[in-house]
């Protein structure tokens, strides 16, 4: 299950967000896609075959993303594989209204990624922070609860060979005695010095 986000626009300067997850290894991927069309009659966006870059996060930088949403903070990573970096960041925004030209506040969340020359920009609105929030949240409850379960098995296995160790009987060891060599016998008189 992933949860997909869309923030195209008509410049084709826009992006797609795929975030899914593995409890099991634990790490939380992004795939980011970076929009390669615009059709003005329909105003739908093209991502077909656009370059792409997949990031893992660890739970804690997804925490960190969690984190900047419920305080409209700002979260930033740096990530380095095969002497190719990404690096990014995901912030809350504001940009004052202009009444003059009628033009309200807006408010919202920009993820940006740059990986290598290509950057990618994702806007979500304030509700689209929140989703990615929540589902990063969903994600991390998933890697909690299959750590704990790894955890509650291994602990069960041992327990049990504990228990069958005890139930094993324990066969004493026999230990044979040795017979006394016999004494020589004395009363000669060659090589007696008393």
């Amino acid at each position: 299950m992933s949860s997909n986000y869309y923030s195209p626009n008509s410049k084709n300067s826009g992006s797609a967000l795929f975030v899914s997850f593995q409890s099991k290894e634990p790490a939380i991927f992004f795939k980011l896609l970076k929009q390669v069309g615009w059709d003005t009659k329909s105003g739908t966006a093209s991502f077909k075959d656009g370059a792409f870059v997949n990031i893992k996060f660890s739970p804690d930088e997804a925490a960190d993303f969690i984190r900047a949403v419920r305080v409209n903070g700002e979260s930033k990573f740096y990530h380095q594989f095969n002497n190719n970096s990404t690096f990014g960041s995901f912030r809350y925004y504001y940009v004052a209204p202009e009444p003059e030209n009628n033009i309200p506040a807006k408010t919202g969340f920009g993820l940006t990624v740059k990986s290598g020359e290509t950057e990618f920009k994702l806007g979500l609105t304030l509700g689209g922070g929140e989703r990615l929030m929540e589902y990063l949240k969903f994600a991390l409850q998933r890697i909690n609860e299959a750590d704990y379960a790894a955890d509650k098995k291994n602990y069960e296995e041992r327990k049990a060979a504990k228990k069958t160790q005890e139930k094993t009987p324990i066969s004493p060891t026999v230990v044979q005695k040795k017979e006394p060599e016999p004494e020589p016998e004395s009363g000669g008189t060659d090589g007696d010095l008393f």
